[in-house]
């Protein structure tokens, strides 16, 4: 016969045996020891952990055996365990909002969690419900196991205040590993790591992880995956960081894809923390990276492979605010190929992409680059295999910077064509349009310019030029291959004006010819350049 019984609150005080026919309550699981508990009664459930309503009541326990993890002895002889049927809540193991310390209670909870007990079956969740007063967490270290997430969606969002200043909070290993709506805070003067997945070599295979619907504030490095393939990010937040948002770093390079879908990375000031960078990026399987946004700290999304690497894609990201760079790529003894970059925004940063070493079969297309101080994308020698297609760029700034000068490198296309408006009115001064960058000594560029337009009084011009740009070593000579103007009574002077390895382009009005032009000038570019500016 199976009887579950609840007292009332007036008796609870006073209770040390449970007999059947009992009303309402039951007992604090620190009566437990001390209370007798009828042989019919199989289940109770508590009033509170230390006290009635402490914010340890709601537990269910049931009979066990003695080998039951965190299992209590009653008065009678018996032993209960925490119901098969529930996540373990460390409310019920005495992770409270009054403790000083909620860690004993989070191992209690793991330890139970993972136990392959019938009677404790767990489904590897560590629950927590308590909502506010917040929770502290003193101690760092504490360490899951496969299949045991920590879920705090029950109150929300579960914020845990830490204060500790070195360490790592919290570590997960093994596979099928959740962590969902927790706001894990970092104590001032911080020194320590959030949250940790995997812990090397030995737990590479670990599958699965997945961080989602979570914050992680204040800490010197956020998170640092450290092992596994396929885990992934969703609708996660890390800011108020001093080194290193997210770090991943996996013992194996190429070994499974893994994906963020929805990160922010909030960094400090690029000035005081200069080597501050939001993802730092040096080894793992490919990777599919989407709705990521990333602001301020020196550098946003940086990679220093370690080993070889393919595939990583980059779609619909938001990079910005950053001190020296939104993403950079360098060796650092390992490489990695085919990343596309599309659908992004680089902005209010001196440059938005730089390859320098370590990267090749780039794309990048369909990204837009708004307040760039220096160059939107810049390319370095060692680089190859690289595709730039259309894109949005500031016209107040170099688009791309190719400073490649071994020709066996430079696989790829890089387009540079391009639409400008042209408007000038003064028949003396003349007005830049543009500026354009041979490379090193020997190297040639093909450039064509297409003018078209009206001058206000006199009539409509086109002009189509194309001329070669040679670095002879002492300086750019230009070569004219065609100059074709048709015109019904418009027309304008154009003049080359040359400095070291750099041409500019100027136009002004023919004197007695119209007032004012307002036209386009389209570019057409073939063959190595290392930059243009339009003026």
């Amino acid at each position: 016969m199976f009887v579950r019984f609840l007292l009332t609150l007036a008796t609870i005080a006073s209770l040390t045996t449970v007999a059947r026919g009992a009303p309402a309550i039951y007992v604090t699981r620190s009566q437990i020891p001390t209370t007798t508990i009828s042989s019919e009664v199989q289940s109770f459930i508590t009033a509170g952990y230390a006290s009635v309503f402490d914010g340890g009541e709601g537990c269910e326990w049931t009979r066990a055996t003695v080998s039951a993890p965190g299992a209590v002895q009653s008065a009678d002889g018996a032993y209960w365990a925490l119901s098969r049927t529930s996540a373990i809540d460390i409310k019920c193991v005495g992770g409270l909002a009054s403790s000083s310390d909620v860690y004993p209670a989070l191992v209690a909870a793991s330890q139970i969690a993972r136990a392959p007990n019938p009677g404790i079956d767990s489904f590897g969740q560590i629950l927590i419900s308590n909502k506010y007063p917040y929770l502290t967490l003193a101690t760092p270290g504490l360490t899951t196991y496969n299949g045991e997430g920590i879920n705090g969606c029950a109150a929300g969002t579960a914020v845990i205040n830490t204060t500790f200043t070195s360490g790592t909070a919290i570590t997960t290993t093994g596979g099928g590993v959740n962590l969902d709506c927790l706001a894990l805070i970092g104590a001032t003067g911080n020194h320590a790591t959030g949250f940790q997945l995997g812990v090397g070599a030995s737990d590479q295979a670990g599958q699965q992880r997945v961080v989602r619907d979570t914050t992680v504030r204040g800490f010197e490095r956020g998170i640092y995956s450290a092992s596994g393939a396929g885990w992934q990010f969703s609708n996660v937040v890390v800011d108020n960081f001093t080194t290193v948002g997210v770090e991943i770093d996996n013992p194996t390079c190429d070994a499974g894809d893994w994906f963020i879908n929805g990160l922010v990375v909030g960094g400090p000031d690029g000035a005081t923390y200069p080597t501050s960078k939001g993802v730092k990026w040096d080894c793992s399987g490919g990777g599919k990276i989407t709705g990521l946004k990333i602001f301020y700290g020196a550098y946003g999304w940086y990679s220093a492979p370690t080993a070889g690497t393919v595939d990583m894609q980059f779609a619909a990201n938001s990079i910005e605010g950053q001190s020296v760079a939104g993403m950079y790529f360098v060796s650092n003894g390992g490489s990695l190929g085919h990343v596309t970059i599309a659908s992004s925004e680089f902005g209010g940063l001196p440059e938005g992409i730089v390859l320098v070493s370590g990267v090749a079969a780039v794309t990048f297309v369909g990204n837009t680059c708004a307040n760039i101080g220096i160059a939107c994308i810049r390319i370095e020698d060692g680089v190859g295999r690289v595709v730039v297609g259309s894109n949005d760029y500031d016209p107040n700034s170099v688009p791309i910077i190719d400073n490649r000068v071994n020709a066996l490198s430079m696989w790829g296309h890089l387009d540079r064509d391009y639409d400008r408006p042209v408007a000038f009115s003064s028949d003396s001064v003349w007005t830049d349009l543009a500026s354009y960058t041979i490379p090193m000594n020997g190297y040639s560029t093909k450039l064509t310019l297409f003018f078209e337009g009206q001058l206000s009084g006199s009539g409509f011009v086109t002009r189509d030029m194309t001329m070669i740009l040679k670095n002879t070593g002492s300086g750019v000579s230009v070569y004219f291959d065609r100059d074709i103007t048709t015109t019904t009574g418009g027309i304008f002077d154009l003049n080359i004006r040359t400095s070291g390895n750099t041409m500019t382009v100027e136009v002004r009005r023919q004197s007695g010819v119209g007032t004012n032009f307002f036209g386009t000038m389209t570019q057409h570019v073939e063959g190595p350049l290392q930059s243009y500016r339009f003026l």
